[in-house]
């Protein structure tokens, strides 16, 4: 990760995320209101999370490399945001605590992804909300994925999901008030640009073994327990 400091605090990067929060609080305010009083979780925050550009509410992140960004990416993280050191499938909140949720590509690198789920629905309020980005993959590509994962036994991203697999999952706990595929930024951010290049191995990764993975944005309500 320190090899790609340089990338993470571009001008580039730290603009696209600026952007995409931009991007999820115009969709957002369709549906709610932030206010000052808000409590408001990034899960899987990295350095450089949504949770830095959200002016409004507490804000709050939470990253098992925390410690690691704290030492060095320091510049990069918001003196108004409260930085934990922790795991999303043990999140240090009461229950029914705050009002919004976010985890953005962070649900497939997770050990237990229902788990963090579960946690979640646990600390929002029965009125909060959980706004979702993940990657998806086609069903071809998801049906390799597991193949290999099963062959190698070990994976950098542990999980994978198809749109199909990832609403199944949220709608144990959550109700979905609306979904969106990938963006324009995230389409063509820098990092896409990046993979995109049409080389040997990215035909073979992306078109060969259908690895090409999407963004997909879900935005829900907790479901009440009774």
């Amino acid at each position: 990760m320190i090899r790609n400091k340089e990338r993470i605090s571009s001008y580039e990067s730290l603009e696209h995320v600026k952007q995409r929060t931009e991007w999820f609080l115009n969709w957002f305010s369709e549906y709610g209101s932030i206010n000052d009083n808000w409590k408001i979780l990034h899960v899987g925050s990295g350095a450089e999370g949504e949770i830095n550009f959200i002016s409004k509410g507490h804000g709050f992140a939470i990253d098992p490399l925390i410690t690691f960004y704290k030492e060095h990416f320091h510049d990069l993280m918001n003196e108004n945001v409260q930085y934990l050191d922790g795991r999303g499938e043990n999140l240090p909140f009461e229950d029914n605590s705050l009002d919004l949720v976010i985890s953005y590509n962070s649900l497939e690198y997770v050990e237990d992804p229902i788990k963090v789920l579960s946690e979640i629905s646990r600390v929002i309020k029965n009125n909060g909300y959980f706004y979702l980005g993940i990657t998806v993959k086609s069903a071809y590509g998801h049906s390799v994925f597991e193949l290999i994962k099963n062959l190698r036994k070990q994976t950098a991203q542990p999980h994978s999901y198809t749109i199909k697999l990832i609403k199944k999952e949220v709608s144990n706990f959550f109700n979905i008030r609306d979904e969106k595929g990938e963006t324009n930024l995230e389409r063509f951010s820098p990092s896409k640009t990046e993979v995109n290049r049409l080389t040997i191995k990215n035909f073979i990764k992306f078109y060969l073994l259908g690895q090409r993975t999407f963004m997909y944005h879900i935005l829900a309500n907790k479901i009440p327990f009774s």
